[in-house]
């Protein structure tokens, strides 16, 4: 208790004193107070729609960026109830998933889940900025100008035998076929949904 109201007043003490700041804060400017400094954060929404017909909503996601990174929550439905999912974060850092052909810059995990019975799944994960990669490759190096597309991937369904690679890992249950040679498993793994966060700059 004692610890929780001190977390309270030094918030409100936080507050007060940006309030009573001689150096003001313009709308959007992050305020910083003693050398503390408050990252601002630009939150995008974008439906989640299938691969085979973006003109159907089955979900909707979030991403909230920061300098530091993004934090990202999905949800989603449409899903094969028991079946394994991944959700990836396709980056384009300069913001514009058109320029130089369509080739993103990063592809990196996000969440895994096995869909319930009623083929519904959340994820939320995190991305950190320029970390040195990821599973597969490149890096996130502008959180708030990149353009972000969250692909759903199957895994197929849920198999001891390739748990729990089946929902934290590109290949994990996949044929090579399916997985650029990186898997060893059985299924037949796909991109299944996917939601466009255009960038936030």
């Amino acid at each position: 208790m004692e610890r929780r109201l001190a977390t309270q007043a030094a918030l409100v003490f936080l507050v007060v004193a940006a309030a009573c700041s001689d150096t003001p804060v313009e709308p959007g400017q992050t305020p910083e107070i003693a050398g503390l400094s408050f990252a601002a954060v630009q939150k995008t929404t974008a439906d989640v729609h299938p691969f085979a017909d973006f003109s159907l909503d089955v979900g909707d996601s979030r991403i909230n960026r920061t300098e530091n990174g993004i934090d990202i929550k999905l949800q989603t439905t449409g899903l094969t109830p028991g079946n394994t999912y991944t959700v990836w974060a396709v980056v384009f850092n300069d913001g514009d998933a058109g320029n130089d052909g369509g080739a993103f810059d990063a592809v990196r995990f996000v969440a895994g889940q096995v869909a319930g019975g009623s083929g519904t799944a959340s994820f939320s994960g995190r991305v950190k900025a320029n970390d040195g990669g990821g599973e597969l490759f490149g890096e996130l190096t502008d959180p708030e100008g990149a353009e972000v597309h969250l692909v759903v991937r199957c895994h197929g369904p849920k198999d001891p035998e390739f748990m729990p690679a089946q929902i934290n890992s590109f290949a994990g249950g996949c044929t090579p076929e399916s997985s650029f040679d990186l898997g060893d498993g059985p299924y037949e793994c796909e991109d299944v949904q996917v939601a466009i966060h255009p960038s936030a700059a």
